[in-house]
């Protein structure tokens, strides 16, 4: 805008103009940090991970690393976010108007889908083809451990709720009594199915093992990649607790909260219906 423009122009629109450059300046150095090659690593550790698993392969260990690192990376570039931030929003059909990050954990929480719907198909396809010859994982358990961590895991999913209401609501006492709650609930969850696995690998008369058969191999699969599922919802908690302990959540920064929230209700209901019912009660 030339100075003779200025010098007519109504104050208003000087104000409005300046303030519409601020606002393109301050979704220009928001959109920078928006760009990370931590998702991959973790992905990529992920897949090492789980690969040297079913290959009973010591890289596990390997992949292990490679995803704390990623994990690492990821939080090290999150920490430093700023209660104030204005979120990105989309702007492209048909998420027009909606955070770009709620937009990114619903496509992720879908691919999630496709995991444990593969998981979920395979174990029901080798069943249906063994019949009478298949020994359900059901008869190697503790029906009262299994039911034990279905009420942990879907008291969380209140806790959660508690919490994020009370972080709406500038309650920051009950914001934080409901996420340590929630991570004392995952890690509760995890301590129960390590004991579970313990008793049924080397306390049962006949060993229920990971490589022993399909039975076991299918069961110990899926349900421990439910269980890393919870490790990783376990340490956003962790993140979350801290940011929250240093009042990073309020009224109008509460979207974190939410969107974890996606994910571990997702998680909640994976355990519930496939998961439970399938190897612990048929």
């Amino acid at each position: 805008m030339s100075d003779a423009a200025m010098a007519t122009a109504p104050a208003g629109g000087a104000h409005e103009a300046q303030a519409g450059a601020d606002l393109h300046h301050h979704d220009e150095e928001h959109t920078e940090g928006i760009y990370t090659i931590a998702p991959l690593v973790v992905s990529l550790g992920l897949a090492v991970a789980a690969t040297s698993l079913v290959l009973r392969s010591p890289l596990i260990f390997l992949g292990m690393g490679i995803f704390s690192y990623g994990a690492w990376l990821w939080l090290r570039e999150y920490l430093p976010t700023r209660a104030d931030e204005h979120p990105v929003v989309s702007t492209h059909a048909p998420f027009a108007g909606i955070e770009v990050r709620k937009v990114g954990i619903w496509l992720f929480l879908m691919t999630e889908m496709m995991v444990f719907s593969s998981l979920v198909s395979t174990y029901v396809r080798y069943r249906l083809e063994a019949g009478a010859d298949w020994v359900p994982a059901a008869s190697h358990q503790d029906l009262f451990l299994g039911s034990l961590n279905t009420f942990i895991l879907l008291s969380s999913s209140f806790t959660l709720a508690t919490a994020l209401d009370a972080a709406r609501h500038g309650k920051q006492q009950r914001m934080m009594y409901g996420l340590v709650i929630t991570l004392m609930c995952g890690v509760a969850f995890l301590l129960i199915k390590a004991v579970e696995w313990y008793e049924m690998i080397y306390l049962e008369p006949e060993p229920f093992t990971p490589w022993g058969s399909v039975e076991g191999t299918t069961f110990y699969v899926t349900t421990g990649t439910h269980g890393g599922h919870v490790l990783g919802g376990v340490i956003v908690l962790g993140y979350l607790i801290y940011k929250g302990a240093n009042r990073g959540w309020g009224p109008t920064n509460s979207n974190s909260i939410e969107y974890f929230g996606l994910y571990w209700h997702f998680v909640d209901i994976i355990w519930a219906l496939p998961v439970f019912p399938f190897f612990y009660l048929i």
